[in-house]
């Protein structure tokens, strides 16, 4: 519910703050809840904490279970606070957890083990609570109860659940281990102050500290409760003392006890407030309540007018006598109550003089931006005597500065409240509360004139430190002392820009457009200029050395780009140079030059181990081109450093025929190989040393092996080259034999077959013209054998290709068998022959010469009559006699 504000900083203190030391209304601007400390999840009222979940289990759960709502006043500005409980969880590893609000720290851990199980040790509470010593009789508060009335999806269910109210007030500290976190990755904290350990209640764990307890209370609230209703709740002292601390806890389950969880029970709380029975709960003068009144304010300014007029003061205590003395314009009412817990007397005084100021709101809210400074707010007020002061919500969006001069410092929205102090002439006055909010202040981001970037390489922070770019930010528009800042410090997060090289070659000095983008700031709003660009500058191609797989560079910061262990006792040290940082035709320019870098190393043949010998590269004569220069990135310190060998045997067949594959170097040390074949696609290797044969040809390829530690000994790196013919390999192509009748059907295409295909070959892939096979045959045919000859007009690029004739047979006789000698399948009838069955249909005369061959099941055909046909169909063969 809505409270009456601040008088001012200069006047009377919140009732709620001063005398309570926390905020029962819920009304101030509610805070980002952090439950673990970084993650943002919902918001929680000012000054409390709420039970919401953030866990780590696989990945990051979060869940709200307390949210703002609707004041119980329904007043717009104002609150109440919901809490209930819900289920949390992911792949139905999950329980229902309570939801809960506390002056000190919310924790939970989650036993992700044994969820639902009776040895589950999820837990959590709360711990430590704020500064506190007073003694108040009563607790007293506001609330609403739900129920869920189904059983959920997930989590437990109980319509009987009870919500709880708990205080309690100590002094000293205690101290003890708790687990927090998941069960997968647990935390054990000291934890400060737990509320088991301040009631006395067992937890297992070892307590330590001086702390006792002077009053709590543990309040069940039952059933269902559908409107607002008053709760007040005495509060049991357990001792004498005043208390140096204190805690409150609202919780929509019953707070204790864990396996009473329900899920979707709720709770709603509003004006809570710790009620003393020596002081007054209202004040009432010439039938209106006192501006500004609460219980916790003793001093009051009224007008003049006022003086004189009935006043009417109700204590909280049934007990309690109230006493009203006059003195001049001074009234001093003084309240006791022997039965009072804590305070036995208060005493408030009313001053009568002056008039009654009003302070009326702005007729338009004032639109700031950060940065700005202003006489005022526009509020206004019918004391001109007296300067306006002003409060707000929070601080670092507005503040009124030495001058008077109101300031925005920081981007956001803030509610202000416009107060003067009484005096002589006029009585105090506050206006109501005005939300103004301050926009982010506009901030202009470009790139400094002197930006460049290496020509065909892409714009990065990376390349910025590797001295391939250079940018400068240049930031229009800062406020206040953000200037002598650096930026890291005033923006959340740095801008960035992109300039990716083009695929087409780009000139020296010509210019290369470049995006802004990104960042973030909570004051200002960034406007990144639209004609960013770089300058683009010769490239710089660096030439490494490369001894088998290990690369000796300054490209990389590793002792392993200083230092190669290499074998002793090898035939050859081979060295090659590669190329960093060239781009377009940098390489075919680098190719055509008649000197080429060449690497410097000689290594002796009596080297023993511990021998070190340095590397270094010799450049060509010209290294200076119209769009790149060439340099070497070897580091001075490069060098080879003799190691044991580790034996590497070559064994190269006899013969090698493609498709081969047999093992081609070998150790006894487990060291695995690599290749790189300089015959390109002749060759591959395994890791194991295993080669198989690609394609014939000329095979040449170097084996390396990197520097290894087996059985404590220290081997070097190797390299070797190898260097084999492979030859072609047998190809056979055979054109299968065929046997026809005189009067049958010949084969359109003839079968070839192929023996000595290889490394998963087919004869598709092999040849582009395939290979055909062909019959010369005699017109008229007669009966006889015929060869199939094999024709090949390309000789296969990885083949020697045999071919082998085929035979064709052709034998006397008919191909018509076993003819029907009925003709109720086939009929003719008007030039048409009817076949029932469809199909391929062939009519033969009686001596077997084909008559002709059709698709169908009418056929026009003109055959001869008072003559016997023979009519072959899918269904057999039949005799037609044509009349």
């Amino acid at each position: 519910m809505k409270r009456n504000l601040l008088l001012s900083t200069l006047l009377l203190a919140s009732a709620s703050m001063a005398a309570q030391g926390f905020d029962g209304s819920f009304d101030e601007p509610w805070e980002t809840c952090y439950p673990d400390g970084k993650t943002a999840v919902g918001t929680q009222p000012k000054g409390w904490m709420a039970s919401s979940v953030c866990k780590n289990f696989i990945i990051t759960i979060t869940e709200e279970l307390v949210a703002p709502d609707a004041d119980r006043m329904e007043e717009g500005n104002g609150h109440s606070v919901k809490m209930w409980n819900n289920y949390v969880g992911m792949l139905g590893i999950g329980a229902t957890a309570p939801g809960y609000i506390t002056l000190g720290t919310s924790w939970a851990y989650g036993d992700v083990t044994n969820v639902g199980k009776p040895e589950d040790t999820s837990d959590g509470g709360s711990y430590g609570g704020i500064e506190f010593t007073s003694r108040p009789d009563s607790l007293v508060f506001y609330a609403k109860r739900t129920h869920a009335q189904e059983a959920p999806a997930n989590g437990s269910f109980n319509s009987k659940e009870k919500a709880m109210a708990i205080f309690y007030s100590w002094t000293g500290t205690t101290s003890s281990k708790v687990i927090t976190g998941m069960s997968n990755a647990p935390v054990e904290i000291d934890m400060i102050d737990r509320e088991k350990d301040i009631l006395g209640m067992p937890t297992g764990s070892e307590v330590t500290g001086d702390a006792k307890l002077v009053a709590s209370v543990e309040y069940p609230i039952e059933g269902d409760i559908e409107n607002w209703t008053r709760q007040s709740v005495a509060i049991d002292y357990k001792s004498d003392g005043n208390p140096e601390k204190m805690n409150i806890i609202f919780s929509a389950s019953d707070y204790f006890n864990r396996s009473e969880l329900g899920t979707g029970n709720a709770l709603y709380v509003d004006d809570v407030q710790l009620v003393y029975n020596s002081r007054l709960k209202s004040l009432v003068v010439d039938g209106k309540e006192v501006n500004g009144f609460s219980d916790g304010v003793f001093d009051y300014q009224l007008p003049a007018d006022l003086q004189g007029k009935d006043i009417v003061a109700t204590a909280f205590g049934k007990d309690a006598t109230v006493e009203t003395v006059t003195e001049g314009n001074v009234t001093t009412i003084t309240v006791k109550d022997e039965t009072a817990m804590g305070e036995k007397v208060n005493t408030y005084t009313l001053t009568f003089k002056g008039v009654s100021a009003e302070i009326q709101l702005p007729a338009e809210i004032p639109a700031l931006t950060y940065g700005d400074e202003v006489d005022g707010l526009g509020f206004i007020s019918n004391n001109t005597k007296d300067a306006l002061a002003y409060s707000f919500s929070k601080e670092g969006v507005l503040e009124v500065g030495e001058d008077g001069k109101v300031r925005a410092v920081g981007a956001g929205e803030v509610v202000v409240t416009a107060s003067q102090p009484g005096s002589d002439d006029f009585t105090p006055a506050e206006s109501e509360p005005m939300t103004l909010t301050v926009a982010k202040a506009p901030l202009n981001v470009s790139l400094a004139d002197d930006a460049w970037t290496w020509r065909g390489i892409a714009v990065s922070t990376s390349n910025m430190d590797k001295g391939k770019c250079h940018y400068t930010f240049v930031y229009d528009g800062w406020k206040w002392n953000d200037a002598e800042k650096d930026a890291s410090e005033v923006l959340s997060k740095l801008p960035t820009v992109s300039a990716s090289a083009p695929k087409d070659a780009e000139a020296i000095g010509s210019e290369r457009a470049a995006k802004l983008s990104g960042g973030a700031a909570e004051n200002y709003d960034l406007k990144f200029a639209e004609d960013a660009k770089f300058k683009v500058v010769k490239n710089k191609v660096g030439v490494y050395v490369k001894y088998g797989s290990n690369t000796l560079s300054t490209a990389y910061d590793d002792e392993k780009y200083r230092t190669v262990n290499a074998a002793v006792g090898q035939e050859e040290y081979i060295f090659t140079t590669g190329y960093s940082d060239a781009v377009y035709d940098d390489e075919d320019v680098l190719a055509a030059l008649a000197t080429q870098p060449e690497v410097v190393c000689s290594v002796n043949k009596d080297a023993v181990v511990g021998d070190e010998f340095p590397v270094s590269v010799q450049l060509p004569e010209k290294v200076s081109f119209d769009n790149f220069e060439l340099v070497s990135i070897v580091p001075d310190v490069a060098k080879l450093v003799m190691a044991e060998s580790p034996g590497i045997t070559v064994t190269v067949p006899e013969t090698v025929t493609y498709g081969d594959e047999f093992t081609l170097v070998t150790n006894e040390h487990g060291i695995t190989y690599n290749s790189t074949v300089l015959t390109s696609g002749v060759v591959s290797m395994t890791y194991k040393g295993v080669v198989t044969a690609k394609k014939a040809g000329k095979a040449e390829l170097v084996v390396t092996t990197t520097p290894k530690t087996v059985d404590g000994v220290d081997y070097g790196a190797t390299t070797t080259r190898v260097a084999f013919d492979i030859q072609k390999a047998a190809l056979t192509i055979k054109a299968s034999d065929v046997e026809v009748n005189l009067d049958g059907d010949l084969p359109e295409t003839y079968e070839l077959v192929y023996e000595g295909l290889v490394n998963k070959d087919k004869a598709e892939t092999v040849f582009t013209d395939m290979p055909v096979a062909t019959v010369n045959l005699p017109e008229p045919l007669t009966a006889g054998t015929y060869p199939i000859k094999v024709s090949v007009s390309e000789e296969p690029e990885n083949y020697v290709v045999t071919t082998v004739d085929g035979t064709l047979t052709v034998k006397d006789g008919s191909s018509v068998a076993g003819v029907s000698s009925k003709n109720d399948k086939v009929a003719y009838v008007n030039g048409n022959l009817y076949v029932p069955c469809g199909g391929r249909v062939e009519i033969y005369a009686l001596t077997g010469a084909l008559v002709g061959r059709y698709e169908g099941a009418v056929i026009p055909v003109a055959l001869r009559t008072n003559t016997l046909y023979i009519v072959k169909t899918q269904k057999g063969a039949f005799r037609l006699w044509v009349k």
